[in-house]
């Protein structure tokens, strides 16, 4: 019997061949203990060309199955969310798979606050075979202000102003339809990583809220774009996916981005007048940063990234290459702990 006040959930799985994990993401689907009506399992297949109808067509009546023309991931979530007959709608990728009670932690996020979107869980990182990594997103250091997760639901409006890009998936984000009917993922841009324009877009139409718990798996397999971008290809579609997404928000909503290390605002050089023009500029963007309705400890850690713009191009140049080492061995510890992992 089921709690009649619980609102109504669609599991929107996309997938495009990932027949050897798809399955996995159905089971999970259908494994939910949830005290409202049955979710919805809709499963919108890109054009697979491998075996992924036949894997989905085992589950019978129990999926709704819907496969479509090769497009990219944002014309099958358009697809999808149109599609949708749930009151929330969780977002899930065929290669990723949820933890048993994901959809009762979304849905009583939304129940408690009717002005919350999107809602967004830690996720844990594991190999193909389900076995942990050793790492879960998001991470209390987030954004490195040290804040409480719980610190960040209803304010990521502010933050993404303020240049702090946040670490969501897919899989981790579920949403009300109300307030995506209508939305339109821009298909030609969004070929794959369609969480980042929901991630940096739905803040602006409603309040976002964070579940604590880690509810989803997110699958490391090595093929993946979204999370670890590992070709060149790939992180020039990213850039072209920020800049599209920064044109798209500041001519809806009517808002500005601030530029962090603002080289290209300020100019370059050491003469006066850039420096000048570089003091004038830092000035003005630390009084809106002042402003913003968010934590000190993030206005201060803003302040500091945008004074970087001050410094004497070499010392800005030798600042940068260090943080690229810095990442550069970060990842390389990641990519030990896989290798390890599949050992």
């Amino acid at each position: 019997m089921h709690s009649p006040t619980a609102p109504s959930v669609t599991i929107l799985i996309d997938t495009y061949n990932y027949a050897r994990f798809v399955g996995r993401a159905i089971e999970s689907a259908l494994g939910q203990d949830y005290a409202g009506p049955r979710p919805e399992i809709l499963v919108v297949d890109d054009g697979s060309t491998d075996d992924t109808a036949a894997v989905v067509r085992r589950y019978g009546g129990s999926v709704r199955y819907i496969a479509k023309e090769n497009g990219g991931q944002a014309s099958a979530l358009n697809l999808g969310l149109r599609e949708a007959e749930g009151d929330i709608v969780c977002l899930l990728d065929g290669d990723d798979y949820f933890y048993p009670g994901k959809v009762q932690l979304v849905a009583d996020a939304f129940r408690r606050r009717p002005e919350v979107g999107l809602v967004y869980n830690e996720f844990d990182i594991v190999d193909g075979a389900g076995s942990s990594l050793g790492k879960t997103f998001p991470e209390p250091t987030w954004t490195g202000c040290r804040l409480p997760l719980s610190r960040v639901s209803g304010q990521l409006r502010s933050l993404i102003l303020l240049g702090h890009p946040w670490t969501c998936i897919t899989s981790a984000m579920s949403v009300r339809r109300s307030v995506v009917a209508g939305l339109q993922v821009p298909e030609d841009v969004f070929p794959h990583s369609v969480d980042l324009f929901l991630g940096l877009v739905l803040p602006f139409l409603a309040e976002v809220e964070i579940v604590e718990a880690a509810a989803t798996a997110y699958v490391y397999h090595g093929e993946n774009v979204g999370l670890y971008r590992s070709s060149a290809a790939n992180r020039a579609i990213y850039q072209r996916q920020m800049e599209y997404i920064r044109r798209y928000v500041e001519q809806r909503f009517g808002v500005r981005f601030l530029d962090y290390g603002g080289r290209s605002i300020y100019g370059g050089g050491q003469d006066r007048r850039a420096c000048s023009g570089r003091l004038a500029g830092y000035i003005r963007e630390c009084r809106q940063i002042a402003a913003a309705d968010v934590e000190p400890a993030i206005r201060r850690r803003s302040q500091a990234k945008l004074a970087a713009s001050l410094l004497p191009d070499a010392l800005y140049a030798a600042l940068r290459e260090l943080r690229a080492t810095y990442r550069a061995w970060q990842s390389r510890q990641f990519r030990c702990r896989i290798a390890e992992a599949r050992r």
